[in-house]
């Protein structure tokens, strides 16, 4: 047990006499000896002296050589050593915490005479004895990056603000370090260092917790938040030569970096409102409003949140053709929620977002509330029309109520995606499949109608599926889309498109997710415009390139010019009639789409007219500038002090499914897995429990197996059995108390098999002897017969 010296604070009282025009300054020391009490402290002077078994320290008197003798002078025996003479060879480059006099600054600035602490060029770091810190936390970070650089474990003896002691961990080993506060009671030295290893290096380290893999790679994490547990134990081992403890570090530490990059999932509600004044003030006329579920004793829950930009809804009405479709994905969250979407087509057939909206569930609650503030947007623009509006969506219940409340002059028209998926679930062919394709897509009604009578030939009942009055034609045929919407579309690809393009957002928190729609959009919305100021044509790229398609097909056409305009036109075994005043023709493609067809573009190029002049507006590149003219103004990064004056909301109850949550897309039973895995993989999937076709064994809803189906087939056969026994033996009973007859009644009432018996041993017995002899019948056992039985099943 050796001693250990430490200094203790002296406080100063200065008091001023203005008696004689002196200041009268008194030393008094002052000193904390509660704590020192404990420990065996004792005073010599004003010098505060702590007595421990550390044999690593010694008395203030012997160590004056070590390093620590400026720390622990008495400070009345420097103030008579002190002439003054010692000031000039003092360090100017340390500064001066305490201006107090002469002599207290030379005892403080002796006390802080050292080296600061700097980490070399490669992040590696270095300590010695006499090292300065800015206070105890860059101490022990220097120290924990220290032991987990040179590879071994400490044992912290003290660790606490005043002091910090540690050695090494490995029994006999000499290392050692110990290191306090200096009398500015901020900074911290270190006191007492030994840097002498004998113990071997290890690659695991109990002090590289998550926090520490945190900071080391967090420039990893920012650049791939997703990045594997593989990829984050090779980047530790070949930088730091450490090999975490187990995976749970590295999913802490990526959550941590996702948290102060993305920010956290539950504080992030409490943002919202303070975000959506903010978009309303930069983005003048756009609708961002929040709908909460409100309590009396607590705080108020977030339930919904609608945003659409003036830029979006303006870009819509203004310049794109007046459809869009209506969907929803679900949010791979904390909190989870779907998030819901309205999505147009612009002039060159590219996707163009109008608004979106984050809900709890996919209801008809939540359409509402997604739909009434759509339409307050649209309508709010002073060119917007309803009459010849188109909206697409899925096959939902409910959702066409609530698209006619709010849009009573649009068409509602279902997606033929998942009409399909309905149709598949309960008519699995090939052929049929196809003909419902060719019918859907058809253009004019002659087409469909000829289709449907191919497929009511191969199923009649596939037919009156698809005819029937839950499903009209005009929701999903394309020969009953509205003209004045110019769009060919019976899908809702284009919602879809946006659910992927959203991509991993759906991931981050909901104010981060906001933020990042917010710039992707006005990115996009930027990007888009300075290419149609480049444009050479008349119409857009895309519809250009369809253009000149069409105009090669067209060769192959047989034309009759009529005069003024208007064409007889032969294609194939088909006769058209094109109109070009009109800009029509009996295929019906110009009407609906308002492009030119393969028939027009014939009869335009014998007439050596401008294709272009004969397309719609809506694909002019005019057009297609007044969809992206309107820009999302920036907004600042939010405040603090902005989220004053709101009420708090906390995050929706947390409803969590037993398991791991899903994170990919449920596919649906007759979609196939996707990628080239599908074209290697059979379709036909066959449970391993119940023998079932459509499931595996996961998905078994734990039906009859096959071998409990054939217990109980064998069963009922017993039954049968024993059923057909017990009559053939009440047969019987009733021929032993009749009288003997001819052959013909014994024939009847026993049976075929002891009527041939009978027959041929009567016939014997005729042409031996040419008597007949009738055999006696055999009585039957009056012991009953014990019945079969299934076995039990196991449980």
């Amino acid at each position: 047990m050796a001693s250990q010296t430490q200094l203790g604070f002296i406080d100063i009282d200065i008091q001023h006499s203005e008696r004689d025009g002196k200041s009268n300054t008194n030393t008094v020391p002052a000193r904390d000896n509660v704590a020192g009490e404990e420990e065996g402290i004792h005073s010599e002077g004003d010098v505060v002296i702590s007595e421990s078994d550390d044999e690593w320290y010694q008395n203030i008197e012997d160590d004056e050589n070590e390093g620590d003798s400026e720390s622990n002078l008495d400070y009345a025996d420097e103030e008579e050593r002190n002439d003054g003479s010692e000031s000039d060879q003092l360090d100017e480059s340390y500064d001066q915490i305490v201006n107090v006099n002469s002599n207290e600054e030379i005892y403080i600035d002796r006390v802080m005479r050292g080296k600061i602490f700097e980490r070399a060029a490669d992040g590696r770091v270095q300590l010695e004895n006499g090292l300065l810190f800015l206070d105890v936390n860059e101490f022990r970070e220097a120290l924990q990056d220290y032991i987990i650089q040179e590879g071994f474990e400490i044992q912290r003896i003290k660790n606490e603000k005043a002091r910090v002691t540690a050695r090494c961990a490995i029994n006999g080993c000499t290392w050692r370090i110990h290191a306090s506060p200096t009398p500015d009671g901020v900074s911290y030295k270190i006191k007492t260092y030994n840097p002498d290893h004998n113990c071997i290096r290890t690659i695991r380290n109990s002090n590289a917790n998550s926090t520490w893999i945190a900071k080391r790679l967090q420039s990893k994490l920012v650049a791939d938040p997703e990045m594997s547990y593989c990829s984050m134990k090779a980047e530790l081992l070949e930088k730091y030569g450490l090999e975490p403890a187990n995976n749970m570090q590295l999913y802490r530490a990526r959550r941590r970096v996702k948290e102060e990059n993305q920010g956290n999932h539950a504080k992030s509600y409490d943002k919202l409102p303070a975000w959506a004044k903010l978009a309303r003030v930069t983005n003048p006329g756009s609708v961002v409003k929040m709908e909460v579920d409100a309590r009396m004793s607590a705080n108020s829950l977030f339930k919904r949140f609608f945003v659409c930009f003036d830029a979006m809804k303006k870009g819509f009405v203004r310049g794109c053709r007046p459809w869009f479709g209506i969907d929803g994905c679900h949010l791979k969250g904390t909190y989870g929620g779907v998030l819901l979407s309205a999505v147009a087509i612009d002039g060159n057939k590219g996707m163009f977002p109008i608004a979106f909206a984050v809900v709890e569930v996919e209801c008809m609650d939540s359409w509402k509330f997604f739909l009434r503030l759509l339409y307050e947007s649209l309508a709010s623009v002073r060119e917007w029309k309803d009459h010849p509006l188109t909206i697409m969506s899925d096959m939902q219940k409910g959702l066409g109520s609530a698209v006619s409340e709010f849009f009573p002059y649009a068409k509602h028209r279902y997606c033929c995606h998942h009409l399909l998926n309905n149709f598949k679930l309960k008519f699995k062919s090939l052929i049929k499949t196809t003909k419902y394709w060719t019918a859907a897509k058809a253009y004019n009604n002659f087409v469909f109608e000829k289709n449907m009578m191919q497929l009511r030939t191969i199923d009649n009942e596939a037919a009156d599926w698809l005819l029937s009055p839950k499903r009209p034609i005009e929701m999903w045929a394309r020969h009953t889309i509205d003209s004045g919407c110019k769009s060919d579309h019976i899908t809702n690809n284009v919602t879809e498109s946006f659910n992927h393009w959203v991509g991993d957002d759906r991931k981050k928190p909901i104010m981060a997710m906001v933020e990042s729609l917010t710039c992707r959009i006005m990115v996009r919305l930027q990007r888009r415009f300075e290419k149609g100021s480049i444009f050479e044509f008349v119409t857009t790229p895309r519809i250009r390139k369809i253009i000149d398609m069409t105009m090669q097909d067209a060769k192959l056409c047989k034309m009759i010019d009529a005069g003024d305009d208007e064409f007889q036109v032969r294609d194939g075994f088909t006769t058209f009639v094109v109109n070009l005043r009109t800009k029509s023709c009996s295929c019906n493609y110009w009407s609906l789409c308002g492009l030119p067809c393969t028939h027009a573009c014939a009869c335009i190029s014998y007439k050596r007219y401008n294709v272009e002049r004969f397309c719609d507006h809506y694909y002019s590149n005019e057009m297609y500038c007044k969809t992206y003219q309107e820009m999302i103004h920036p907004m600042p990064e939010l405040d603090e002090r902005d989220r004053d004056g709101y009420p708090t909301v906390d995050p929706p109850e947390l409803k969590r499914l037993p398991g791991r949550p899903r994170t990919a897309r449920r596919r649906a039973a007759n979609e196939g897995r996707g990628g080239q895995q599908d074209a290697r993989r059979s379709c036909t999937v066959r449970c391993g429990i119940c023998k079932e076709f459509g499931h595996n064994r996961r998905g078994c809803q734990r039906g009859k197996t096959a071998k409990e189906k054939k217990k109980e087939a064998l069963a009922f056969a017993v039954d049968q059995a024993q059923s057909g026994a017990n009559t053939e033996g009440i047969t019987q009973a009733s021929i032993r108390t009749s009288t003997q007859g001819d052959d013909n009644v014994e024939r009847e009432h026993l049976g075929d098999a002891n009527a041939n018996e009978i027959s041929t041993q009567a016939s014997n017995s005729t042409s031996r002897k040419g008597v007949v002899h009738m055999p006696t019948t055999t009585q039957p056992s009056q012991t009953p017969q014990r019945e079969p039985h299934a076995k039990r099943k196991k449980i």
